[in-house]
């Protein structure tokens, strides 16, 4: 089943709008800030960053080494949602629709309804994996297709190399593919290595959640060189700042924290896991790092937490995920906070 329509623009509501404070298990971020930054390389505030990001991108593509990146194959944005937005507004054409799916993160509908975009909303299967035939049904009017990988809010992996080129064979449009999380999952699994197979393929990274660096809105997409070229000439000038490129460089030059912080998230997660199950709820496991918890008391259950300063994510509004509470993992100490709410839940419903 499909939804073919326009979306209305609105804003991006979350968990912390409706509450300010607390321990903060809603938006994916990492538990800490492992990044050591040597503040005395931050110089020169005075002045406008570079335009165009040379030495972030010089870095970026060697991190990339092995893929052979030329800086024209990347673009540098403020964050994902800044990205998402431009590759709408630079890639919309009259006529044809954005594609993607539901559930799904909800920032693409609300970027398309911003720019007037038509979207076409396909339903994942019951075990969120996609329906590639009715993928191909429904997308013959379509020319930006969003997938996101590790998939948002369900944690899963949607696309493969074997279903890239399932889809590219048939679709031949523009297919972004949105790769925040791929980090939890393994490197092995990004799409990034096919860029140069697929000229109409453009991965998303960011540095908000497994660099722990979401403070500085430091995004990236990579992609063939006329893709990149046209959404250079749509940003604005400066979109960057030379705060968060600095800050973003010396991160890269630390890719060792970045494998301890994976494997201690990992670690993390597997526990929350195994306290959530003691607790007697049925928490599923992701590619990311969150989980999802399915309950028939969500909505007492967020308002519980909330009201005792854990905050989490309900996705109340998505008839696809109907009683499911996303929780972030976060550090030992506040994973703990957590668990005693949970049971002093479970105490005053018994």
């Amino acid at each position: 089943m499909r939804h073919n329509r326009k979306i209305k623009s609105f804003d991006y509501q979350t968990a912390r709008h409706e509450f300010k404070n607390g321990l903060f298990f809603d938006a994916n971020e990492n538990h800490r800030q492992w990044v050591k930054i040597d503040w005395r390389r931050l110089k020169n505030l005075h002045l406008y960053p570079d335009d165009e990001g040379q030495e972030l991108k010089s870095k970026l593509a060697a991190y990339h080494g092995s893929l052979g990146l030329k800086t024209e194959n990347i673009y540098l944005g403020s964050g994902g949602i800044e990205i998402i937005r431009l590759i709408i507004k630079t890639f919309r054409q009259p006529g044809r629709q954005l594609t993607t799916f539901n559930p799904s993160y909800a920032f693409y509908d609300i970027a398309a309804g911003r720019e007037k975009v038509v979207i076409n909303k396909l339903n994942l299967r019951a075990d969120f994996s996609i329906n590639l035939r009715e993928l191909q049904k429904n997308i013959a009017q379509t020319n930006i297709l969003f997938i996101c990988s590790p998939n948002n809010p369900t944690g899963n992996l949607l696309i493969d190399k074997t279903m890239l080129a399932e889809i590219l064979n048939f679709y031949h449009g523009l297919l972004v593919v949105d790769e925040a999380y791929i980090d939890f999952a393994g490197e092995k699994k990004s799409l990034i290595k096919y860029i140069k197979q697929y000229d109409n393929l453009l991965v998303l990274r960011t540095f908000s959640k497994a660099w722990g660096l979401a403070g500085i809105r430091v995004g990236y997409a990579v992609g063939h060189e006329k893709i990149i070229t046209a959404l250079n000439q749509q940003r604005n000038p400066y979109n960057l700042s030379r705060l968060s490129q600095a800050i973003a460089i010396q991160a890269l030059e630390q890719k060792n924290g970045l494998k301890r912080n994976l494997k201690e998230n990992k670690i993390l997660k597997e526990e929350l896991l195994k306290e959530l199950k003691k607790l007697g709820f049925s928490p599923q496991n992701t590619a990311a790092n969150f989980i999802i918890l399915k309950t028939n008391h969500a909505d007492g259950l967020y308002r519980r937490l909330g009201h005792n300063g854990i905050v989490v994510r309900h996705l109340a509004n998505d008839k696809k995920l109907p009683g499911i509470i996303r929780i972030s993992v976060n550090s030992r100490a506040n994973n703990r906070k957590l668990i005693a709410t949970l049971r002093q839940f479970n105490a005053a419903k018994a």
